[in-house]
């Protein structure tokens, strides 16, 4: 070190782990929470991971996922609740595959 020729064998190796996808690190985060949460509120995360950010966020790495990404996903919810809204209004609701009203989205 002292010539300035640095000796690769006393160089820490760099530790590549993969970067997981948003729905590994989702489901990881989830099953770690589960425990300490009411039955009542499992079930409701659940269903908004799974209906939200999933679909959207799913399968991208989870260090690729930029503030501009989380903004288009916002943007993306804002309008589909306007969609639905509009569609209340109209007095023909939008439906899932189930058949089950979609009701407008609020901001929580």
């Amino acid at each position: 070190m002292r010539r300035g020729i640095t000796n690769p064998l006393a160089q820490a190796p760099e530790e590549t782990k993969p970067v997981p996808l948003f729905a590994v690190f989702a489901h990881e985060w989830f099953e770690g929470v589960r425990g300490e949460l009411r039955p009542s509120t499992v079930l409701d995360y659940e269903w908004q991971i799974t209906a939200h950010p999933l679909p959207f966020f799913g399968a991208m790495p989870l260090s690729a996922i930029s503030v501009q990404d989380v903004d288009r996903y916002r943007q993306a919810k804002v309008r589909e609740a306007e969609k639905r809204r509009q569609a209340v209004d109209k007095g023909t609701p939008l439906r899932d595959k189930d058949g089950r009203i979609l009701r407008p989205l609020n901001a929580t």
